[in-house]
């Protein structure tokens, strides 16, 4: 076989990888509605499949349309009819029948697939697409290096062609730049910085412990103060007080009996308090209008306390630069309206307010693969300000700590993430992972002896969860820490401070008393109740001693839910 054989170098393949998506009809319309495209009836779909839908009179009228509106995909949607009829809202058009109608059908179709990929993800796609020879990096080119040997083609076939298509290097400029951020890298931040409301966002591919050094590396030098959270991940501690040299004042934070990680005292935020702990470190900025550059303070913990952020720049915001939010275990705040308050990328800020960076770990409760993270920066506000931290700045931080080899394919997974949390798509996602977590310990309230949720267990004089779903999923107070209540044992909160995180479904076993903090006669180990789990499938987040863990994002569902349940109600 000669060397330039198509067989060997297929150079005019196209790799057809996006498939078209399908219509959506009602059942009666199956035989009707003429087209091209598989066809998928009403109640055999979800609606992420689909590029159109065709509904019949009396389904238009049954509560699809509000549906479909609910979902946020701004599907085309047709009436079909052969007779006249009004148009109701959210019905692009009506079909009688005809064959030019169908065209224009098609053309709505091809319009929303058109529009739906985000930049990155669109241009990455369509390049593989086009089957080019690669002699560039990596090296396995496509995979075919795999594929020479046996363990290889396991190995390729395990995870299928596309990924190793779409991982390659920036030898092509077709996909822009991702260090500089240049071409449909560039216009993939910008849209993930509109859809999480901030100035400008940074996609990291090796985790927000690189993401918190980048900030800190960017902002802090010797010499700087720095606010720092005692609860802080060790990424701050690298990044912030050994690589910039700046010096710390601690924050004290809290934990209960059970050994949860807390909230920040109240009594910390207190500006005279701050500023004699400063004169103990550095007594010539103690009266300095701002003596701090930064404040690194976690939006939320492990253990689901979620900080309010506009409290903390209320008491704390004019006696800094900059406020970094280490947010790698929460990020989906903006999408949850009892939770909005607590987002930094939704306040309102002036010219006299700080800064905000807020490092997002994707990968822990969004949509993205191990590893992806993002950072956000919220500074026009006081641009043109000595201390602000120009682009240029923060971006050789940013290269300092990134990979000249990335992977595309985590850069297409943060770009697609932004996407699903745009618009009405990403709160009605968050909506039902909230209202599931809350069905989920209404279960396991009643059908678990021992085991109990982390929540208050009185609210409004009423059982927790003699409270409706819907009620409580609107309300935060059905979360919140309230100073002095013995249900959570953690001292030194103000009012409103903090709150459970909905999300973060956490349960707690026998042997700890959490009005006392003393150990009980008898008590069960919560690794025994995590090790029971992962025998019969379930894999928790982690465990402590009277603790386990369990991360809720929109992928739950009421089969996995009622699951979990069953399988800890014996206990």
């Amino acid at each position: 076989m000669g060397i330039l054989s198509g067989a060997i170098f297929p150079l005019q393949r196209v790799f057809a990888f996006m498939k078209s998506l399908k219509i959506a009809v009602s059942r009666e319309l199956v035989s009707l509605v003429s087209t091209h495209r598989e066809k998928v009836t009403l109640d055999n779909t979800d609606f992420t499949d689909v590029a159109a839908v065709v509904l019949t009179v009396a389904d238009s009228c049954s509560g699809i349309l509000a549906l479909l509106k609910r979902t946020g995909f701004q599907l085309p949607v047709f009436l079909f009819s052969p007779e006249p009829v009004e148009v109701p809202d959210g019905v692009m058009a009506v079909v009688t029948g005809k064959a030019q109608e169908f065209l224009e059908l098609e053309s709505a179709a091809c319009r929303y697939e058109e529009n739906l990929l985000p930049p990155f993800f669109d241009t990455l796609s369509q390049y593989v697409a086009m089957g080019n020879s690669t002699f560039a990096c990596p090296g396995h080119q496509h995979g075919a290096f795999f594929k020479k040997h046996p363990a290889g083609r396991q190995f390729f076939d395990f995870f299928g062609e596309n990924v190793f298509r779409a991982d390659m290097c920036n030898a092509d400029v077709k996909l822009g730049d991702l260090l500089i951020h240049e071409g449909s890298a560039k216009h993939a931040q910008k849209f993930a910085a509109k859809v999480f409301h901030a100035d400008k966002t940074y996609f990291v591919l090796n985790g927000t412990s690189a993401a918190n050094k980048v900030v800190t590396n960017a902002l802090l030098t010797r010499g700087d103060l720095v606010l720092f959270d005692r609860n802080n991940h060790k990424s701050n501690h690298h990044g912030a007080l050994i690589q910039a040299g700046a010096t710390p004042v601690y924050l004290e934070a809290a934990r209960n009996p059970f050994g949860f990680i807390g909230g920040i005292d109240e009594h910390c935020f207190d500006e005279a308090y701050l500023r004699d702990q400063i004169r103990e470190v550095a007594a010539q900025k103690a009266d300095q209008p701002r003596p701090f550059r930064l404040a690194v303070i976690q939006l939320g913990t492990y253990d689901g306390t979620i900080y309010n952020a506009r409290q903390v720049i209320d008491k704390i915001g004019h006696l800094c630069d900059y406020i970094l939010f280490d947010s790698a275990w929460v990020g989906y705040e903006q999408f949850i309206p009892m939770m909005a308050e607590t987002s930094p990328l939704l306040l309102e800020l002036n010219e006299n307010d700080p800064g905000i960076f807020v490092t997002q770990s994707v990968h822990k409760q969004q949509a993205g693969f191990s590893q992806t993270s993002q950072i956000h920066k919220k500074d026009n506000h006081i641009r043109g300000q000595a201390q602000f931290c120009p682009h240029k700045r923060l971006n050789n931080a940013f290269m300092l700590h990134a990979s000249t080899s990335p992977f595309y394919p985590l850069f297409a997974a943060l770009d697609v993430n932004a996407k699903i949390h745009e618009g009405e798509s990403g709160r009605r996602l968050w909506a039902e992972c909230v209202e599931l977590g809350i069905e989920a310990r209404k279960a396991i309230i009643a059908n678990c002896r021992m085991i109990r949720p982390f929540i208050p267990p009185v609210v409004g004089g009423r059982p927790w969860q003699d409270h409706a779903t819907q009620t409580i999923a609107r309300e935060r107070h059905f979360f919140s820490f309230e100073p002095g209540a013995k249900w959570h044992g953690f001292d030194g909160y103000a009012r409103d401070q903090y709150f459970v995180d909905p999300c973060k479904l956490l349960l707690t076993t026998p042997g700890i008393d959490a009005e006392t903090g003393e150990y009980t006669d008898f008590g069960i180990p919560a690794t025994i109740l995590a090790h029971y789990l992962r025998e019969n499938g379930i894999v928790p987040e982690k465990c402590d001693l009277n603790s386990i863990l369990f991360l809720l994002t929109p992928a739950e569902s009421a089969e996995k839910m009622a699951q979990l349940v069953a399988n800890a109600g014996p206990v």
